[in-house]
């Protein structure tokens, strides 16, 4: 008993400095990991630091660029704005013009058809005058030295080309020749074409036509087309009246279609003749114009 006593103490001061050791050990590891942990959270403040300064910098850049990009959108839609406004100013400049343009057209085409009009009207009421005054003139002509019976049913001035046709038979061609001449100068009358017929035929075929057609171009307004009809001196007289009338009816019933206006068509059978020439070309309808 009296030999254990001694050793607490001894034991109780091994196991107190262990404590202390530990503890100091404790310690050390402790202020060792302090250290560390403090300078590794120092590196990370000073990281996350400089991460925000940077990403402020850059969103002080952003903002820039974007009061820039707005700044540059301002002035494209202000300039667009003034484009555009342009260009309706310049449209609606060019739409006017063309109004004007069409206005001005519908102004002139109508002054057009109103002197077109009034042309016609000038033109309708000559031709009423001319028509009066044609009427009067077919009545005038002295035709009291025409035999009875000759080219009966035409107007004066007609009757007496016809009574000095009738005269021709025995005229040589030179002396036929004077007398037509002399009957232009006299009475206004020219031979314009004649037409061939074969025998027994008073068929106006398409070359005659043309050929009529052609003779009409130089004649004057308001003249008298006059359709004269022969035949040769074969065959019966009374057949070859028959013939030659129809033959100058045709003719003048081809010329109502391709005369002027204000020209008339007779038309009249003469007689057997042979101051054409050969037995052929004296059946022919001899078409005349005559001046009014």
């Amino acid at each position: 008993m009296e030999n254990s006593a001694p050793r607490a103490p001894k034991k109780r001061f091994v196991t107190l400095l262990l404590e202390i050791v530990v503890l100091l050990c404790v310690v050390a590891v402790s202020a060792v990991l302090g250290w560390y942990i403090g300078r590794s959270e120092g590196k990370n403040v000073r990281a996350v630091t400089r991460q925000f300064e940077g990403e402020r910098q850059r969103a002080a850049g952003l903002r820039a660029e974007r009061a820039e990009l707005r700044e540059k959108i301002r002035i494209l839609q202000e300039s667009s704005t003034q484009q555009q406004e342009t260009d309706v100013d310049r449209l609606l400049a060019r739409k006017e013009d063309e109004w004007k343009k069409q206005l001005n057209q519908v102004r002139i085409e109508a002054e057009v058809e109103k002197v077109k009009r009034v042309e016609e009207l000038e033109r309708e009421v000559r031709l009423l005058k001319m028509s009066e005054r044609m009427k009067e003139q077919a009545a005038e002509g002295d035709d009291s030295q025409v035999p009875q019976g000759v080219a009966e049913g035409l107007t004066p001035r007609a009757r007496q080309v016809c009574a000095e046709m009738l005269a021709w038979e025995e005229l040589t061609p030179d002396e036929l020749e004077a007398a037509r001449a002399r009957l232009r100068a006299e009475l206004g009358a020219r031979s314009l074409v004649r037409v061939k017929f074969g025998s027994g035929s008073a068929h106006v075929g398409t070359d005659d036509l043309d050929a009529l057609r052609i003779a009409l171009t130089d004649t004057s307004d308001f003249s008298l087309i006059l359709a004269v009809g022969f035949a040769d001196t074969g065959g019966d007289e009374e057949l070859n009246r028959e013939l030659g009338s129809l033959r100058a009816q045709n003719t003048a019933d081809s010329l109502q279609g391709i005369i002027r206006r204000g020209q008339l068509v007779e038309s009249i059978y003469l007689g057997e003749t042979a101051r054409f020439g050969a037995k052929a070309e004296n059946r022919v309808v001899e078409v005349w114009e005559l001046e009014r």
